[in-house]
């Protein structure tokens, strides 16, 4: 745990805004009324690639202006796919459906936009982050479709802690690597310090597919667990997927990979079918998993292009 210390005490925001991928004050602009807010000197709500300022976040009637109803009741799956998917909690949307398109983008169902009086969930948007000038953040540019916000407040006075099971996995060489990858993030969806983290598995390459997957744990009860993935591009995306690492073992505990010669057979039968151009199952892709950073991120549909 020193080694991680070290490694996290030492970070210096100055060295990392001179990479192209950083802009230290750079402007945003609240997606409902348009007011300029700057990075490090205003405060605002991130969800997403949307920004609030604190007066318009906290006003239904003007956040339900920008939305727009998409029905699709009378029209069949076989009509209009599933190719949606409410950004909140994940459901697919498509034919048989009716659901709210937000701020132009954010396809959301109806569950999550209405509240029990039918107006604007304005919780919604505590999906995303608060940027307060409480605290640091860089602003990272990996690609112009998404912007990340990343809190790299100060954690000298951090006391790191992690399960004993696991301090065995943690090395000096994952601390720094997770590190390296934040110039590559396009997403990102925690609010407190990215210094708190590191690797707990190495990032590896799935057999079928061209993408690099591993977890993360956050060095503070009570231990939430991310989703890395890589995509061909080297485009990193961070996904909290347990709250604690109670759940992650919970099921962890309850996948059973298939065996050395079974994989084998699964994995040939993944990369046939894609370099055939064929779909595969989300069923096959699972099945087809060597690592359980690989089987959750299919289970949860992730997604390994971003593209």
């Amino acid at each position: 745990m020193e080694e991680l210390k070290t490694s996290r005490k030492t970070f210096n925001v100055a060295d990392h805004e001179e990479s192209d991928n950083y802009y230290d004050d750079e402007c945003e602009t609240c997606t409902v009324c348009a007011k300029d807010l700057i990075l490090n000197k205003d405060s605002w709500y991130q969800c997403e690639n949307w920004s609030f300022c604190s007066d318009c976040k906290d006003n239904s009637d003007k956040l339900f202006n920008k939305v727009t109803l998409i029905d699709r009741l009378s029209l069949t799956v076989e009509q209009t796919p599933l190719l949606w998917k409410c950004f909140k909690c994940k459901t697919k949307l498509g034919g048989s459906c009716k659901w709210y398109l937000l701020f132009n983008d954010m396809d959301v169902c109806e569950q999550c936009m209405l509240n029990e009086d039918k107006t604007f969930n304005s919780n919604l948007l505590n999906h995303g982050i608060h940027v307060s000038t409480n605290n640091t953040y860089l602003q990272i540019n990996r690609t112009y479709e998404s912007r990340v916000l990343l809190n790299v407040n100060d954690i000298n006075n951090h006391e790191f802690t992690v399960p004993n099971e696991v301090i065995g996995l943690l090395t000096k060489e994952k601390h720094n690597y997770l590190i390296d990858l934040i110039s590559e993030l396009i997403k990102c969806n925690i609010d407190d310090s990215f210094l708190k983290w590191t690797l707990l598995t190495n990032l590896e390459g799935i057999s079928f597919y061209s993408a690099d997957t591993c977890l993360a744990i956050k060095c503070e009860h009570p231990y939430p667990i991310a989703s890395l993935c890589a995509d061909d591009h080297g485009r990193v995306s961070f996904d909290v997927i347990y709250d604690s690492y109670k759940d992650y073992c919970k099921e962890k505990n309850a996948w059973t990979p298939l065996n050395e010669l079974e994989l084998a057979e699964q994995t040939h039968k993944n990369s046939t079918k894609l370099h055939a151009g064929c779909e595969v199952s989300d069923e096959d892709c699972m099945k087809g998993s060597k690592s359980f950073s690989e089987y959750i991120r299919f289970k949860r549909d992730l997604g390994f292009y971003f593209g």
